[in-house]
């Protein structure tokens, strides 16, 4: 070997704990940061199944659905509620959608039930409306979509 090989090797040699120190600080750094994700993950998880579909109670003649979480329909019930006339003297169909402040993410359930009431009844329907209700609506504290006509 001579003297300019030789210096390289020495430079290779002094360089190696800095390239493995760096390395492993690389590792490191992505373990921490997969750890964040999966626990970011979990908390987003946990929050989907507390608004899980509980089910839903239909009640045509009074005008009311009732339901815990976010709203959930059977077959039976869609079709019952489609057959509900969309505008009556001119005047369209308002579905009012209750849902109590103490709910947990409140505003998060009324927009996830909005959302769901619009693509399961109203995708499409420019006679359709949905608005804010309200507990005398309902006739009780429970969540809950009222219609009218306005």
């Amino acid at each position: 070997m001579n003297a300019e090989e030789d210096s390289e090797h020495e430079m290779d040699e002094l360089l190696a704990p800095m390239v493995d120190g760096l390395s492993g600080a690389l590792c490191l750094l992505v373990l921490v940061a997969t750890v964040f994700m999966v626990s970011a993950l979990n908390k987003i998880y946990k929050g989907y199944i507390e608004q899980q579909f509980k089910g839903s109670v239909v009640l045509i003649n009074e005008k009311n659905i009732y339901f815990w979480g976010l709203i959930s329909l059977t077959e039976i019930d869609l079709i019952k509620i489609n057959k509900v006339p969309k505008s009556v003297s001119g005047k369209k169909l308002v579905f009012r959608i209750y849902i109590d402040r103490r709910t947990k993410n409140y505003k998060q359930v009324y927009t996830s039930n909005v959302i769901r009431l619009n693509q399961l009844i109203g995708s499409g329907s420019e006679t359709i409306s949905f608005k804010e209700g309200t507990e005398v609506g309902c006739g009780s504290p429970k969540n809950c979509v009222y219609w009218e006509y306005e």
